[in-house]
């Protein structure tokens, strides 16, 4: 179901950047006085062999590492999963390396040669210098077993699974999206047509020049999915943002879209929530659609920006049709405690605050005894008080001219309604994300490794055939 490569050319420009951005970090070359092969001699003296003589003439190839079963079971889930992991040597004797390290030979299978340590211990394979080990005996007799009827992996099923992304990364990954979408956390939404259309996903990580570049291509059945059912608006183009250095800055370029999905989303998954509910009980008081006249005004860019500890954001958002929301608002005022308290018991599952008004922009988490003021002048803002947890005590929002505004307080409201707007350099497609790690070093230390970094931008590109996830890292 999923396959993992990784580049074990140690000579290359992928790895001396990996050594020199992330890798001194691992082994505890503090000084960045020790090169890559210095720290690996250092490594596999232990083990008997040598790195530059025995190991490294093995390296240059993709070590491809597959994963039988459910992918997430590796990373802690409840599912069961097992791995097998295989390189083709480029060079050396990998037999006569086993041997030298104390591998013994432990019988045949499949043409193979069987190695293990000590009796009982994991086994690894080789064969026409083909090196291959896994977590189970089962699965590395599998796998030398299609090996032999010629149905292992070829360049073929590589050059369909990563089209279009880089050719030549660091790491890269593929695999069918049916496994991801039984997770009980997604299973939930298999209504959706974009669940069904899921097909396969494909990952790749990339030095290039001063950046570090993650993309991912989730591939979609065309004839199960329309524009309408995606989370985004189709297209290249993205949105500007507002730039706020040392804070995280979003946009959308048609925020109807995502909330609109996200509201069919919530339907479809949590159907007896106090959020849903609500949403009806709206629907049917006043007699309107909820979905239509409220949530599709918002057809225009939104721009929004968030401080790091969640305590302080703005965004605001172009609406179809400025009067009819003005008109509105009054109607729907007095309901928003019961929509916002019915996102409290939805938190828990990862879903933020006023989504419905600003998808682009993390807001306060949980909520009790949620109270809405109404504007006190003409220009005036309504006010939600009560709120708790690490986000903002209370929200401002209102339209300011054409724009509906939503902010942490009343000065950020009516600043974020004149504040200018910039691209964000690479960004592609109609969601952008934006952040100034060098502001941001406590976000950055959470990272599953040690990278110093000046700008990240994500963005998200949609269409009915794919869903493209761009991530760059400026790296200092």
């Amino acid at each position: 179901a999923t396959v993992i490569l990784i580049s074990t050319d140690v000579e290359g420009e992928q790895w001396r950047q990996f050594y020199r951005r992330v890798g001194r970090e691992f082994v505890g070359d503090e000084g960045g006085e020790r090169t890559l092969d210095e720290n690996a001699s250092e490594l596999f003296r232990s083990s008997g062999v040598d790195w530059e003589d025995d190991v490294k003439p093995l390296l240059g190839n993709d070590v491809a590492i597959g994963i039988e079963g459910d992918p997430v079971g590796l990373l802690g889930g409840d599912g069961e999963s097992s791995f097998l992991a295989a390189l083709e040597t480029r060079g050396g004797d990998i037999e006569a390396v086993l041997e030298k390290a104390g591998w013994e030979p432990a019988g045949q299978a499949n043409g193979a040669t069987l190695y293990t340590e000590n009796e009982g211990d994991d086994l690894f394979a080789v064969e026409d210098g083909v090196f291959l080990t896994s977590d189970d005996e089962a699965t590395l007799r599998r796998a030398l077993a299609r090996r032999d009827a010629g149905e292992g992996l070829d360049e073929s099923t590589l050059s369909e699974a990563f089209a279009d992304l880089p050719e030549q990364p660091l790491a890269r990954a593929f695999g069918t999206a049916a496994p991801l979408a039984e997770q009980e956390e997604l299973a939930r939404f298999a209504s959706l047509p974009l669940l069904q259309a899921l097909e396969t996903w494909a990952l790749t990580v990339e030095f290039e020049d001063d950046d570090l570049n993650v993309d991912l291509a989730v591939r979609l059945d065309e004839a199960k999915v329309d524009e309408a059912d995606l989370p985004l608006v189709t297209g290249e183009e993205a949105p500007e943002i507002v730039l706020r250095e040392g804070e995280l800055s979003g946009g959308n370029r048609n925020q109807s879209q995502t909330t609109a999905f996200l509201l069919r989303a919530l339907r479809a998954g949590y159907p007896d929530s106090r959020f849903v509910k609500a949403a009806d009980a709206i629907e049917q008081e006043l007699g309107i659609d909820f979905e239509q006249e409220i949530l599709r005004q918002f057809d225009g860019p939104s721009a929004s920006y968030v401080s790091p500890d969640g305590q302080t954001f703005a965004a605001r958002s172009e609406v179809r049709d400025p009067e009819a929301l003005r008109a509105v608002l009054p109607r729907i005022a007095p309901h928003l405690p019961a929509l916002v308290e019915g996102l409290q018991g939805l938190e828990s599952e990862g879903m933020a605050l006023l989504f419905l008004f600003a998808p682009d922009a993390p807001a306060a988490a949980p909520m009790s005894e949620v109270k809405v003021d109404p504007p006190s002048t003409p220009d005036g803002f309504y006010r939600i008080s009560g709120l708790t947890g690490e986000g903002p005590s209370e929200l401002y929002l209102g339209l300011v001219g054409d724009l509906f505004v939503v902010a942490s307080d009343e000065q950020r409201a009516r600043e974020i309604a004149e504040a200018d707007t910039v691209a964000a350099e690479g960004a592609q497609g109609a969601g952008v994300l934006r952040a100034d790690l060098s502001r941001l070093q406590e976000a950055a230390a959470a990272l599953p490794f040690p990278i110093d970094g000046k700008e990240l931008v994500a963005s998200l590109e949609a269409s009915t055939s794919e869903l493209r996830a761009r991530v760059r890292v400026q790296l200092d």
